[in-house]
């Protein structure tokens, strides 16, 4: 019978000392190839169709951002906790968290993006939503920002001729991505995974406009206290931001469309050195989330944010992605102005 308890051991040296591993020792636990599943995005929405004016994040949404707040955490009325919606296609409303008067940290953004829209061949009445082109110059070399120049004009030529040339039938539209936090009365953040703000159109416009207003008053309340002229800052230093806007319905356009807008956001105030730190603690996060921002902006999650939310968009509603060729080769090259073109630029009106 073979003896299980040994009376001797083989073991070299036991009993011996190892020294205690520090930080340096763990760091390639984080490498990117040993991740097994990176999350998806959550998405926050604005609802056009709703009695109450708001960005709008769905039960999924919620899970997919890993929300760790409750009401109590936010001004009372900022954030509604259970608001119901019925999109398009449901049988039945589904709840949610409506933003109303949120705390919004911005840590990056996409290019604006021309979105296509169209009725699927052989269907009456399938359509499929995708991504054509990039609109912003500096998505494109050198020897082909005339094609950035040329989408801008097909999205801008009201008679549709060059979208017809460019086999563009259907709706033609701006998309914005904008990559956060939500945060809480104390800037603390919400949810343990960035959310995308998805906006298109007027709204898109609009929400693109207000937020530089307000990255350009932080400017001059920095400014302010540090006693320099306003310059333009960097994303890292705008990632430190807090947004409060308040949403509001208005109407916009020759047809007087009713869409979500910002009514007004909480303005800082440099009218003195004062006044101006007050504004400071209030609308920029706490020292405590700085160093996890700028990780965060680091991340290859973020700096590789609009491929990966393309992909998911694709994968998990077949479209609204990039298309395919905007996949394969980017820039896409329209081929439909002549050489020397006027470039007509973005219409600030979108």
């Amino acid at each position: 019978m073979t003896q299980l308890i040994m009376n001797k051991s083989d073991l070299i040296n036991v009993n011996k000392t190892r020294p205690p591993r520090i930080k340096t020792n763990f760091t390639s636990y984080s490498n990117k190839e040993y991740i097994a599943k990176r999350p998806k995005f959550a998405q926050v929405i604005p609802l056009n169709q709703s009695k109450t004016a708001g960005f709008y994040l769905s039960e999924e949404d919620v899970l997919k951002a890993k929300w760790i707040a409750n009401e109590s955490c936010f001004e009372k009325g900022s954030v509604i906790f259970g608001h119901k919606h019925k999109f398009g296609g449901q049988k039945a409303p589904s709840p949610g968290i409506l933003l109303l008067q949120p705390r919004i940290q911005i840590l990056t953004q996409s290019s604006p993006m021309l979105e296509h829209t169209f009725q699927v061949k052989g269907t009456k009445n399938k359509k499929k939503t995708e991504i054509i082109a990039s609109l912003s110059a500096k998505d494109y070399s050198e020897d082909k920002k005339y094609v950035c120049d040329q989408w801008w004009s097909i999205y801008n030529d009201k008679t549709g001729t060059l979208a017809q040339k460019a086999n563009l039938e259907g709706d033609l539209t701006v998309r914005n991505w904008y990559v956060g936090y939500i945060l809480t009365t104390t800037n603390d953040r919400a949810h343990e995974y960035p959310v995308v703000f998805s906006v298109k159109g007027i709204t898109g416009a609009i929400f693109k406009e207000e937020i530089q207003d307000f990255r350009q008053e932080m400017s001059r309340t920095l400014a302010c206290v540090n006693e320099v002229s306003p310059r333009d800052l960097t994303e890292e230093i705008t990632g430190r931001y807090v947004w409060i806007p308040t949403f509001a319905f208005d109407t916009y356009g020759e047809n007087g469309n009713e869409v979500v807008g910002v009514k007004e956001y909480v303005k800082p105030d440099y009218s003195s050195v004062e006044a101006a730190e007050k504004s400071l603690d209030n609308l920029l996060i706490p020292d405590d989330m700085m160093v996890q921002t700028k990780r965060d902006q680091d991340d290859e999650l973020l700096q590789n944010f609009c491929n990966r939310f393309s992909d998911q968009l694709n994968g998990d509603l077949g479209h609204y992605g990039y298309s395919k060729q905007l996949q394969s080769s980017r820039p896409i090259d329209p081929h439909v102005l002549p050489e020397g073109a006027d470039d007509t630029g973005e219409d600030v009106v979108l």
